[in-house]
């Protein structure tokens, strides 16, 4: 690798490997130019902050955003950079290590050409290590797969791993497993902290408290207090058989918010450190032990990692807080719910003028200056509701995908028979293997038709209302001015008495014989050229001007783009739209890029933001030879839905960027594919919650509030086997627990 030699500097000062960012806009230019084809930069260094490294490319006319990348990152823990392909020979390059003052640290910067041989053999190498070195499972996929699409897919696919190879989601992947430490028989120290553990109640549940208490009393350190606040009377004595008597203090209290009760609370307080427990969580055997160990040195706050559980007992969504411990971005979000603080700090803090608990905690931790963080998993939070009545009403925006395609239109009754809608396949779908559920029967809605049916958006609405669901996102079929299965939208926007949000994807992909989006047998040809795109703008104007459309900050209306690789300049195409939009009333067009065939970073694209789109970026283990009975002809793909569950709870957002998360309740699309099917087997409501309660707390914890909007692939997909709407073997199971998890506390 070739040593990139820095010539000048802006913004930034230098001694040896210490760099020190002096501005917002730091830059460095590099000495010559490369020629054209793919390229690995690499970065040797670390910083305290994470620092998103942007490529500039000068190809002769300057540098400029359009030929700009995000190579990768620097940050305490570790440094990761992906390949980028440059057009066309290069005058000079130039690197902006991040956006903001600070100092970092870089060994060397270093260039190298990636060879044809080098992409195909990390592809290959990426590939095994997510099916776990099944070399005879990777070719026999390969040779079908080129089959059927030919030596350029199978190139577009090995650049595709190469650029989007995810280092926490393939090779030492291992599932999050929770599992209680053994009690340390004794404490030796001489410092000895009394720690004070306030448990606020509204609502008085002796099954949680009784779970709560029952950890505390197996603590092995035991010098702790326990002060139980509540609305209601509680004799302590009735509690004794889950904790001592002699270490808990009962209050009644007329306050009827958390902060008010933890503020009445803290004046009986006789410890060094406060901690507030509610009464549905609990915190292991060794927590207390673990802080103690942690008072010396004059510690202000000591916080740990945590997970979520369910009534079950399953415990998931790990929150490893280490990889988000920087000095910029250390907020009382990343701290949690338990924490222990010094009793001096907190008592300054808890009596001044806060809306709310969540105000009180940004304080804390603002104020704190020595903080510890313990990296076990010490505390538990329980997946429920919040009763307080401050935080009732608290709940994440959940947006299904909704297809359109359950009514006849000509061209599909010329392509696929007289008739055919999404159910045809549906009925005929079969099992291919012992316990694959097929076919997917409807319930409460049945076999409905979209322009048939008068009322069934009617319906469709209140249900997704009833359980919570914010709204839809249609899909919108255009192409080059002919519009396809738009009578559900259309009747949609007529009809204002159907009181649900909605926002627009744009599916701008080619029609197939192939449900894939790949150039083969053309049916509807997709054009995109200066012209085409403008007019799309054009139609969509109205649409995004409805009332009930969903918009960011309640402005700014969200427009979805299935598959912006097809643009061939979708940067300059955004900023017209968002031009038009201006000219129309619509002050800020907010497009997001849908993560799919590989794309990941919105700002290659000029979007604003991008969302998840399972099973589109998903990577789980091959698993069909483990399936009983198999069909003899099967020749597709069953993966492990829970394995995608656990990958998908210890993702992080790959750049610097809005990302709007995305789940998937199953995916089985045997009702189209037949024996060709990809299928994620072990899929049900309760790994479903899982799934969607982490990404509620991604999305509370690193979203603004503006942003708190999360993507289910789908409110309808039956012939993919992913529906939100009613089915015989579920019933409304999946919408409950939609539910549940928007509100969750």
């Amino acid at each position: 690798m070739r040593e990139l030699e820095v010539v000048t500097l802006f913004g930034l000062n230098r001694t040896e490997e210490e760099w020190e960012s002096t501005s917002n806009d730091p830059q460095m230019y590099f000495q010559g130019g490369v020629k054209k084809g793919w390229y690995r930069i690499k970065c040797e260094g670390t910083s305290e902050s994470l620092r998103y490294l942007k490529l500039y490319v000068d190809y002769g006319a300057g540098f400029n955003e359009d030929d700009s990348f995000i190579i990768g990152k620097l940050d305490r823990l570790q440094s990761s950079f992906r390949p980028v392909y440059f057009k066309k020979d290069v005058l000079s390059l130039r690197l902006d290590p991040g956006d903001s003052p600070g100092v970092f640290y870089i060994q060397r910067i270093g260039i190298e050409k990636v060879g044809s041989l080098s992409i195909l053999n990390q592809a290959i190498q990426s590939y095994k290590e997510i099916n776990q070195g099944n070399n005879q499972s990777l070719f026999l996929h390969a040779l079908k797969k080129m089959r059927q699409h030919g030596l350029r897919w199978l190139w577009n696919r090995a650049v595709t791993l190469m650029l989007n190879r995810p280092d926490h989601q393939i090779g030492k992947f291992e599932p999050y497993a929770y599992s209680e430490e053994g009690k340390i028989p004794n404490f030796h120290s001489d410092n000895k902290p009394l720690f004070t553990i306030i448990i606020p109640i509204y609502e008085y549940n002796l099954t949680y408290l009784s779970n709560c208490l029952t950890y505390l009393k197996n603590q092995s350190y035991t010098n702790y207090e326990i002060i139980l606040i509540s609305r209601e009377s509680i004799d302590k004595h009735t509690l004794s058989e889950f904790v001592s008597s002699n270490k808990i203090n009962c209050i009644t209290t007329s306050k009827n918010t958390l902060l008010g009760m933890i503020q009445e609370a803290s004046n009986f307080v006789g410890g060094d450190y406060i901690t507030v427990l509610e009464q549905e969580d609990f915190i292991s055997v060794n927590t207390l032990h673990a802080a103690a160990l942690n008072t010396t040195e004059d510690v202000d706050l000591i916080f740990t990692n945590e997970d979520r559980f369910l009534n079950n007992g399953d415990h998931f969504a790990p929150f490893y807080k280490e990889e988000f411990l920087r000095q910029d971005r250390l907020t009382a979000k990343i701290v949690g719910s338990f924490f222990a603080a010094r009793t001096d700090l907190f008592k300054e803090l808890i009596l001044l003028d806060f809306n709310d608990y969540e105000d009180f905690t940004d304080a804390l931790v603002e104020k704190a200056l020595n903080i510890k963080h313990i990296t076990k998993f010490y505390y538990h939070r329980r997946v429920a509701e919040s009763v307080w009545p401050e935080y009732k009403d608290n709940k994440t925006d959940i947006v299904p995908f909704y297809l359109p395609q359950f009514h006849a239109i000509p061209e599909n009754d010329k392509w696929w028979g007289k008739g055919f809608t999404e159910w045809t396949n549906v009925t005929k779908a079969k099992p291919l293997f012992k316990d694959h559920y097929q076919p997917h029967v409807p319930s409460d809605l049945g076999y409905y038709n979209l322009v048939e049916d008068n009322d069934i958006q009617q319906r469709q609405a209140e249900l997704a209302k009833q359980y919570g669901v914010t709204g839809f996102c249609y899909y919108y079929y255009w192409f080059d001015g002919k519009r396809l299965l738009e009578k559900p939208l259309n009747a949609f926007l007529e009809n204002k008495d159907i009181d649900i949000p909605f926002c627009v994807c744009w599916a701008n992909e080619s029609w197939t014989r192939r449900w894939d989006g790949q150039e083969k047998e053309m049916l509807m040809k997709q054009v995109h050229d200066e012209d085409s795109d403008a007019r799309f703008i054009e139609e969509m104007i109205p649409v995004l001007q409805d009332e009930r459309y969903i918009r960011i900050n309640g402005k700014d209306p969200v427009l979805l783009i299935y598959r912006a690789e097809l643009f061939p300049n979708l940067k300059a195409t955004v900023q017209a739209w968002k031009a038009r939009c201006r000219e129309a009333g619509i002050p800020n067009l907010h497009v997001c890029m849908v993560q799919s065939f590989g794309q990941v970073d919105p700002t290659v694209y000029g979007c604003d933001s991008a969302v998840e789109f399972p099973p589109h970026g998903v990577y789980a283990n091959e698993i069909s030879k483990t399936m009983e009975q198999l069909a003899p002809d099967f020749s597709g793909n069953i993966y492990d839905y829970r394995e995608v569950v656990d990958r998908a709870l210890q993702k992080k957002s790959a750049g610097d960027y809005t990302w709007f998360r995305g789940a998937m309740l199953s995916w089985d699309n045997t009702a189209r594919r037949k024996s060709a099917a990809n299928i994620f087997h072990y899929a049900d409501p309760v790994e479903y919650e899982k799934w969607l309660v982490g990404l509620v707390d991604y999305t509370r914890r690193f979203n603004k509030d503006s942003h708190q909007m999360i993507f289910v692939n789908a409110w309808n997909e039956w012939a993919e086997g992913t529906h939100l709407e009613p089915d015989q073997k579920y019933g409304k199971q999946y919408l409950e627990v939609t539910h549940k998890a928007s509100k969750v506390r």
